[in-house]
């Protein structure tokens, strides 16, 4: 039987305190909370148009059920608004994280499948749609295949820490690429730590994770 879901318990003593090169200023005694970049993205996100996010919903549900290659004419307004679909011969190939192209992070319907830009994705994009899924992805680290269950309701799956983005590698990086690059997922706080240390992350514990998905789930309501 699988275990019950975590409880939303934010356990502040797992998340280091990271002192990034990223930032001009000394930010070895800030909490990650005041320098974190993910909401950034959640208040870019909200901003967006209805539209915008009624095309992104729509697109997340027919990648899911399979119906694809999916008309890109169909969303002409999106793609020249929110730059959030991608699209190659007249056809869709991602939309706001959920993509055709092979990625390290798949989702897998009962008759579909379809990969993610980051882990975050992936959470977000199956609690928009509701419907029962098993995320495949892989530690970075040790390369362990992790694989989280999703019901339809709640996630399941073992302890996981994560790592988040803490301000941008490069003055080009975009704010989406950031978490693109640098959102993983792993299976030992540890090697967690590894991967934050090398490309300026925090690490965030499994409960934060899911109010963090809850946010952005929030953020793309219209």
């Amino acid at each position: 039987m699988p275990q019950p879901l975590l409880q939303h318990t934010y356990m502040l003593p797992q998340l280091n305190l990271i002192s990034s090169s990223t930032f001009s200023n000394d930010t070895s005694e800030v909490p990650l909370y005041q320098i974190t970049m993910y909401q950034a993205l959640i208040k870019e996100i909200d901003s967006l148009p209805s539209f915008c996010k009624q095309d992104i919903e729509v697109l997340y549900q027919q990648l899911a059920n399979g119906k694809t290659p999916v008309a890109v004419q169909d969303f002409q307004q999106s793609i020249n608004e929110c730059c959030h679909i991608h699209h190659q011969d007249g056809q869709v190939t991602a939309c706001f994280g959920c993509s055709l192209s092979t990625t390290e992070h798949q989702i897998q319907w009962y008759n579909s499948q379809a990969y993610a830009w980051c882990i975050w994705d992936t959470f977000f994009i199956c609690q928009k749609l509701q419907k029962p899924a098993n995320i495949i992805s892989k530690d970075p680290i040790s390369l362990a295949e992790i694989h989280i269950e999703f019901d339809g309701d709640n996630f399941v799956t073992q302890p996981l820490y994560f790592t988040f983005p803490l301000g941008k590698l490069s003055e080009t990086e975009s704010l989406r690429s950031c978490f693109c690059c640098r959102t993983k997922v792993f299976e030992s706080y540890q090697n967690a730590q590894v991967f934050a240390d090398e490309y300026d992350c925090e690490i965030v514990d499994w409960a934060e994770m899911l109010l963090r998905t809850d946010e952005m789930v929030n953020a793309l309501m219209y």
